[in-house]
């Protein structure tokens, strides 16, 4: 290894000791009440859930920020009067909503510092897995499950490992895997994964292996199956203005007063004559009535003789909005959830069902589902209208990616508590952004550029008739015939945009699509994979972090030396060295210097700092060279 390798090899010196886990996994979970302060001595758990915590033994809370062990010392009622900051922890403030964690079982590969947890004996091995790719050219997640085996010390039947899994249903319940290095204290630990555990095996008599799977394991189900059972048949003479009528000759259609499915999201809709034909009307229903509110769509309410009906979902919204409906769903008339007041807003409604209308979505919790980032997202598409309609079962993983995300530039990715979030390819700005520098990288980062991910030539698909199943509009195509000559290589790329419907703008919201995806791959990007200490187990696919490193070599600049905010699009665990492999991106539009606008008081360029320099933009000469000779900026 070179000498400057070495030098660089940074925050290896940390890594003398070796990397420490823990695994707890729960015996029951429930929802925090009602807010809690560093200094409450009880809160109270949702009584609607049963939770059941144990007298005298520990529960743990945790947000975005940190966790806190306590122990439960008395239960009244949905109130649990505990002692905070226990275990190495320190007491802090919880938001309502929040879960409670109540652990069955904690296990740990070595001794703890600092700690007196109730870990259970044996031997924890180091995990395995846990890993997630975020292809934000196709809109694809790729994870993996996280595995661990714990080890009975002498294999004997009812030793403390297998007494402690007595009676105990584990699967389906919360595990949570906590990192750190020996001699660390436990408090500076990291939160590195939550998921749930999907099987559990006895291996050889003695191992026990936990698969445990992250939610994007609940994004296959198909939704909307019902629908194919209702088919098109001859309806009753239907005149303007009328809200009832007799939907089907055999019966009428199946109602339950007990759902809505109003307020415009996953309504149901009657489509009446052909679609596209001049007859063409479609209706929404409405319940607990059974009514239809006539019109819908930018369509006219005409009088309809003996004419074919189909019933269809459907909704028409930002596709941000559309999104959360198909993981979640909202009953009607409630505003959108946040992260800090979730409950109460959102039902997990499956689709229609034989004796009515049950709420659509993949039920996934709100409390699995991070909001901030879907929040940050939607003001990228706050003025985009987009219509999504339903007639037969679709896997909403394939769905969701084919129609919804890849033409969007958007991606899922799991945050380390466990949440799905949603990231989007952009310029990578932010003023928080956490440092991957001297003190945190481990060894020396790798950098790779190839062509394979190249996209110069984009066609969007739009305008789609849900009752031909065709795109009726002539497809936006949009080249960029630079980068086809620099590469000597065209990188083609189809877009289905399933939502976006002329009547709502869809030819330039198509244009725009096509712009945004050619101008962040239409040349080579440089992926960075940066390995950095445990301690930023915090750090999540889709944030911006900034990578600061004087050795690393910059080829497509020239010069040695890399201090550049780039987008996180990986994560690797590599738990046999107590590293967190990151791969990181640099999306600028084009390779082109963005920059946010400076506020007042920052210095000229020539005397700002580096980091003033990767965040803002200053002004350039007529060269469109900045004065140590490097590009301009361009103002977002």
């Amino acid at each position: 290894m070179a000498d400057w390798s070495k030098k660089y090899a940074l925050a290896s010196t940390q890594l003398s000791q070796s990397p420490v886990y823990i695994l707890a996994i729960a015996h029951d979970t429930g929802t925090l009440k009602a807010d809690i302060t560093a200094a409450s001595t009880s809160f109270g758990v949702d009584a609607n859930e049963g939770f059941d915590a144990l007298a005298h033994s520990p529960v743990l809370l945790w947000d975005d920020d940190g966790y806190e062990f306590m122990e439960v010392t008395d239960i009244i009622s949905e109130d649990h009067f505990v002692m905070r900051g226990q275990y190495g922890t320190t007491a802090r403030a919880f938001e309502k909503g929040r879960t409670v964690f109540s652990p069955r079982v904690i296990f740990s590969s070595a001794t703890v510092d600092s700690t007196d947890l109730p870990i259970i004996g044996g031997v924890m091995r180091f995990p395995s897995g846990g890993n997630q790719a975020c292809d934000l050219r196709n809109g694809r997640l790729t994870t993996d499950n996280l595995s661990v085996d714990v080890v009975e010390k002498d294999g004997v039947s009812e030793s403390r490992v297998t007494y402690s899994l007595k009676s105990a249903n584990l699967i389906g319940k919360q595990a949570v895997l906590f990192g750190g290095y020996a001699g660390m204290d436990f408090k500076d630990y990291s939160f590195l994964y939550l998921g749930r555990v999907a099987a559990l095996e006895l291996r050889d008599g003695c191992v026990y292996n936990f698969q445990i799977e992250d939610v994007t394991s609940r994004l296959s189900k198909k939704l909307f199956g019902h629908l194919e059972d209702f088919e098109s048949t001859d309806t009753s003479d239907i005149t303007a203005g009328s809200k009832l009528f007799t939907a089907y000759n055999d019966s009428v259609l199946p109602v339950d007063a007990d759902h809505e499915v109003g307020d415009g999201r996953y309504a149901a809709y009657y489509l009446v004559a052909e679609e596209g034909t001049a007859n063409e009307e479609w209706m929404r229903l409405e319940l607990p009535t059974p009514q239809v509110v006539r019109g819908s769509f930018g369509t006219t309410d005409i009088t309809h003789t003996n004419t074919p009906l189909e019933l269809y979902f459907a909704v028409e919204d930002n596709p941000i909005d559309v999104l959360l409906g198909l993981l979640i769903s909202r009953h009607a008339g409630v505003p959108t959830p946040t992260n800090s007041d979730p409950d109460g807003k959102w039902y997990a409604w499956s689709y229609i069902s034989d004796s009515g209308f049950d709420p659509v979505g993949l039920g996934i919790p709100p409390s699995e589902i991070d909001f901030t980032s879907f929040e940050y997202v939607r003001q990228w598409y706050a003025n985009y209208k987009e219509r999504y309609i339903f007639d037969r079962a679709e896997n909403m993983k394939s769905y969701i990616e084919k129609y919804i995300l890849k033409p969007h530039g958007l991606c899922f990715f799991i945050t380390n508590t466990g949440k799905l979030g949603l990231m989007i390819a952009r310029p990578p700005l932010d003023f928080t952004a956490t440092e991957f520098g001297y003190d945190s990288i481990v060894g020396v980062p790798t950098v790779r550029w190839d062509n394979t991910e190249i996209i110069n030539d984009v066609t969007v698909q739009y305008n789609w008739n849900a009752v031909s199943r065709v795109y009726d509009a002539t497809p936006i195509e949009v080249i960029d015939s630079d980068s086809i000559a620099a590469h000597d290589m065209e990188g083609i790329v189809e877009l289905e945009a399933r939502g976006l419907a002329t009547a709502n703008n869809g030819q330039s919201l198509a244009k725009r699509l096509a712009r945004n995806k050619k101008r962040h791959f239409s040349g080579p990007n440089p992926v960075i994979t940066v390995p950095v200490l445990l301690t930023h187990g915090g750090v999540n696919p889709g944030d911006v972090v900034r990578v600061n490193h004087s050795r690393l070599p910059d080829p497509r600049a020239g010069t040695v030396g890399w201090n550049k905010y780039m987008l996180v699009v990986g994560k690797r665990p590599n738990w046999d060295t107590g590293a967190l492999e990151f791969d990181v991106i640099d999306t600028q539009y084009l390779g082109k210097r963005y920059g946010l606008i400076a506020p007042d008081g920052t210095s000229d360029y020539g005397s700002a700092s580096d980091a003033e320099k990767a965040t803002y933009a200053f002004i350039s000469g007529a060269t469109e060279k900045m004065s140590d000779d490097t590009d301009a900026y361009q103002i977002m």
